[in-house]
């Protein structure tokens, strides 16, 4: 699994919309080139350290100035004292390292809730990642260059950069592109997006990577069961879980796909809806690499390398 993979299923379990998360990611790709175990090179070459020197003596104890020695670390780069201290204190408390994405991504999350509500707001609302990216680069990363007296010529490019990315990253992920209209995501062809709960509970899910599309593959599940509810359920903490159930239905078995032990995964469903009316259901971002075919016969690639398949939940009629 990327580092980006991992962050978008993090943040979004957050309840960071795509554009939020993807606010983020153009951030952090500035900042760490999206890496939870680099340090800022200049005052690592001051300290006589590499960043795997100083990850390693920061976890063993033989360096001790971690929190106020100014070194960026991590996947957001941090700096001040409160933040490298948040770090050090959640690695120590698990017995991890400095390094580890789970507390990196823990200690972010917990700054922006509990002293940044403004910025927090932004990022479970936003729709446009150009929107996401200003007010991360504003109000959480702060660099020199975007200080109250920096250059203003160099503080654009600097909002222009990370924007640009954070679009980057929001097509690569959702496949949309945002249009006028109030800034509005939409499909390429100008379609709505469909309704999505994401199966970020599945073996697939988990351990997938991004892929390059070529194309889209149908399935058809073969069972007398046209429900989509019998396969696609929201993960246990999923943002508007009782909405989502009463929409697709309720499996009362617990035997749908969004679980550990299924180690398959398509990237849509269609079926019927719990009012019975029929409709396609988005289970993973459109450029995961699906768990839906077996290996090529003839030696060549799986179509779950570069095809976003659906599957049709059988004697599904409109």
């Amino acid at each position: 699994m990327t580092n980006e993979i991992y962050i978008y299923d993090y943040l979004s379990k957050e309840g960071f919309t795509p554009a939020g998360v993807c606010g983020c990611l153009g951030n952090f790709y500035y900042e760490s080139t999206v890496r939870f175990d680099i340090g800022e090179t200049a005052r690592l070459t001051k300290l006589g350290m590499t960043s795997e020197q100083y990850r390693n003596a920061v976890d063993d104890g033989t360096y001790t100035n971690f929190v106020h020695d100014s070194v960026g670390w991590g996947i957001f780069q941090a700096t001040w004292y409160e933040y490298k201290a948040d770090i050090l204190s959640r690695a120590k408390a698990k017995g991890v390292s400095i390094a580890d994405p789970e507390i990196q991504m823990a200690s972010f999350v917990n700054a922006i809730k509990t002293g940044l509500s403004a910025l927090y707001s932004v990022l479970t609302t936003a729709t446009d990642p150009r929107e996401a990216a200003e007010a991360v680069l504003l109000q959480y990363e702060r660099p020199a260059s975007v200080q109250p007296g920096a250059d203003e010529a160099g503080k654009r490019k600097v909002i222009k950069q990370r924007g640009d990315k954070a679009v980057e990253y929001f097509n690569r992920f959702s496949n949309a592109n945002i249009t006028g209209g109030g800034n509005q995501m939409k499909y390429k062809d100008g379609v709505n997006i469909p309704i999505q709960c994401m199966q970020t509970n599945s073996a697939c899910y988990k351990s997938t990577q991004v892929m390059q599309v070529y194309g889209v593959l149908w399935h058809s599940t073969g069972c007398n069961n046209p429900n989509v509810w019998r396969y696609v359920q929201p993960s246990d903490n999923a943002p508007g879980k009782d909405k989502m159930l009463k929409l697709l239905g309720k499996n009362p078995w617990a035997n749908d796909w969004n679980h550990i032990y299924h180690e398959a995964g398509l990237n849509a469903w269609i079926g019927k809806l719990a009012d019975g009316t029929v409709a396609a259901v988005q289970t993973m971002p459109w450029n995961y690499k699906p768990w839906g075919c077996g290996v090529a016969y003839s030696g060549g690639p799986s179509c779950n390398s570069h095809w976003i398949q659906f599957e049709i939940s059988s004697i599904v009629s409109a």
